[in-house]
């Protein structure tokens, strides 16, 4: 079996000593939409040592920089790709630092060198998943092999009524730049517009082949880890394949935005002071007004919701729902034929495959690893960053870590361990395949070896599923 890809893109491995980047002598960059839209946080492209970044100004703050990192290493450690992202400081000739564009700007507003920000490694060939869609090099010779004609055709009536939206939309803007109350009749016009255009997606994802879909699912579950709460936008970025230069069947899911996630709710506030974000609309020109979520889901604690897929406990979901559809039916399903719901039946086991396959993942991470991605990377660990008096949660790294702890425990007691080892009976290779990319990305990100945390080895063993035994046999055919 070949080695698995680094899932962590833009790290060698072993690399697992804390890192700052310095942008001092890198050039000044062009402006970077990869992962994120248009109208969200300012972003440049840098080469630094051979290497693009792309580097995104915090507005909110060095804190809130420090734990987008944090979160995008302890998502990391799943094996599922992204990049590998890290504090960059000395980005003032990239970006014009003031009090509109950093929240923190009275405390350096003399030193702007001490403004830190979050540069990451672009992945080759990264394409947000919007934007894939719409790609229809890539896409149409994909559907055309999974569809044939009567696909092909669709597919190009999907990207004519996306395209057609998208006329109406520019129209609509040229006509009122600015919205200001959603309820305004070219403010409502916008929002059918833009629905239209998540519609025309909708028809095209469905069309794609189940391997990629599931790619998405499996990246949803491990955000739910980090209580990820802008896993796509409308646009369904955040989250892309790569590399769309290559065959489908090569294509991989990767996850490029983790602002939103652990303390992190919307607008710099932390979640448990986002009640009034968490429920409305991102943009008044959203399609549709987000379900309200309880204030047991705008907490970032060890507990995770009942549901398999949580997708309940999410704010402003609506975009994410069409990309876990099957994984909802399913949980549906479950509920309906039986009054005890923590019990999967067999013959669904196929269906909660990739929420199955992130729960077989996060039992082979250690304790440790997410004990050395807090004190490396969280504020009150190896960060001096101060604290925002605005907070609601003032959380040291350990007892960041132990939620982390909490909430993989949590997520995998979901499902029972016949269940786990029922999905790997059924998916020897995929199992395989994960063992391999976790223990990859934990050596990379911490320097650990999961051989050395399986049962047996600690004195509280971790939710492993694997054996000793079969981790022997993989690395003896894979060269780490």
């Amino acid at each position: 079996m070949p080695v698995p890809p680094h899932a962590i893109h833009g790290a060698a491995s072993g690399n697992a000593v804390h890192k700052v980047i310095d942008l001092r002598h890198v050039c000044i960059g062009t402006q970077s939409n990869q992962g994120v839209a248009s109208h969200t946080r300012e972003a440049k492209t840098v080469d630094l040592d051979g290497t693009r970044f792309r580097v995104k100004n915090i507005r909110y703050g060095n804190q809130r920089a420090a734990e987008e990192v944090a979160m995008a290493k302890f998502y990391a450690l799943t094996g599922l790709d992204c990049p590998n992202s890290a504090i960059a400081m000395h980005g003032d000739h990239l970006f014009g630092f003031n009090c509109d564009t950093r929240r923190d700007y009275s405390l350096h507003r003399t030193q702007p060198e001490h403004f830190a920000v979050v540069a990451s490694p672009l992945i080759p060939g990264f394409s947000d998943l919007g934007q894939c869609l719409l790609n229809s090099e890539a896409m149409l010779p994909l559907i055309t092999q999974q569809w044939g004609a009567a696909g092909a055709a669709r597919y190009v009536a999907s990207l004519t009524t996306h395209a057609k939206a998208v006329a109406w939309e520019n129209t609509l803007n040229s006509q009122q730049p600015i919205d200001l109350d959603e309820n305004h009749p070219i403010t409502v016009s916008k929002q059918k517009a833009r629905g239209a255009q998540l519609s025309a997606l909708c028809d095209i994802y469905r069309q794609l082949p189940d391997r990629l879909r599931s790619e998405t699912m499996k990246a949803y579950c491990a955000s739910r880890l980090i209580g990820n709460w802008d896993f796509v936008n409308y646009a369904w970025y955040n989250v892309g394949f790569h590399d769309v230069t290559k065959r489908p069947e090569e294509w991989r899911m990767a996850t490029v935005d983790f602002g939103n996630a652990g303390t992190m709710g919307f607008g710099g506030l932390q979640k448990p002071d986002s009640r009034l974000s968490a429920n409305e609309r991102a943009r008044l020109t959203d399609p549709k007004k987000p379900c309200p979520i309880r204030v047991e889901d705008r907490q970032f604690n060890g507990d995770v919701s009942v549901s398999r897929t949580g997708i309940g406990s999410v704010p402003r979901s609506r975009p994410i729902v069409p990309l876990i559809q099957s994984l909802i039916e399913a949980e549906t399903r479950i509920a309906a034929c039986s009054s005890d719901a923590s019990y999967i039946p067999t013959h669904e086991i196929g269906a909660m495959s990739a929420a199955l396959e992130v729960a077989f993942r996060l039992t082979l991470i250690p304790d440790a690893a997410f004990h050395f991605v807090a004190a490396n990377n969280w504020p009150d660990g190896s960060m001096p960053f101060p604290r925002t008096d605005a907070d609601s949660l003032h959380l040291s790294a350990h007892d960041l870590a132990v939620i982390m702890i909490q909430r993989r425990d949590a997520l995998v007691k979901q499902f029972a361990p016949r269940e786990i080892a029922e999905w790997k009976r059924r998916n020897t290779d995929k199992s395989i395949e994960a063992l391999q990319e976790v223990s990859v990305a934990v050596a990379t990100v911490t320097g650990i070896e999961i051989a050395d945390h399986l049962p047996g080895r600690e004195k509280k063993p971790i939710y492993a599923v694997a054996t000793e035994s079969t981790f022997r046999q993989i690395t003896r055919r894979a060269s780490f």
